[in-house]
């Protein structure tokens, strides 16, 4: 999906280095990789609509592909789950019967986006939510299409 990649690749600005970042976990780049949250993104959605951050048209219905863990089956992962792309560390071996997808925003996420509100800032979306990250190209099917429709009409139509 080349103009999903570029429309994605967009995200990096000023982070640029990070995509060539070596996963060795992986034995990989992270540019090599597609990252999936571990926490339903509507759960992110509604956290910027609480805290009144213009993330999205409110007019817009965004889509959200959810797939679901068995399907990375034959595939390489690994879980990603600091900030620092650069550390060792930020990345462990995780398997199909050992992952819990998460049922709430992290806190370390919720109080970024508090911060970014306070600084006029838009937050990255997925700040501080642990990833999975699977090396290779990924064939998407059997995938559930969750919809998300802000709630609160208005809101975001200010600027932070």
């Amino acid at each position: 999906m080349p103009e999903l990649y570029k429309k994605e690749y967009k995200k990096y600005k000023g982070r640029e280095s990070h995509i060539n970042t070596k996963i060795d976990i992986l034995d990989c780049t992270w540019k090599d990789c597609i990252n999936f949250s571990t926490v339903n993104p509507i759960l992110i959605f509604e956290l910027e609509e609480l805290l009144g951050i213009p993330a999205f048209d409110e007019d817009s219905e965004i889509e959200i592909f959810k797939i679901n863990i068995k399907a990375l089956k034959d595939y390489d992962f690994c879980y990603y789950d600091e900030v620092n792309p650069k550390s060792k560390k930020s990345y462990k071996k995780v398997s199909i019967k050992s992952y819990r997808e998460l049922d709430s925003v992290p806190h370390l996420t919720a109080k970024y986006f508090a911060e970014c509100k306070k600084k006029n800032e838009h937050p990255l979306i997925f700040g501080h939510v642990p990833h999975i990250l699977v090396k290779g190209n990924f064939k998407l099917q059997d995938y559930e299409v969750i919809k998300f429709k802000p709630k609160v009409k208005g809101l975001n139509k200010k600027p932070l």
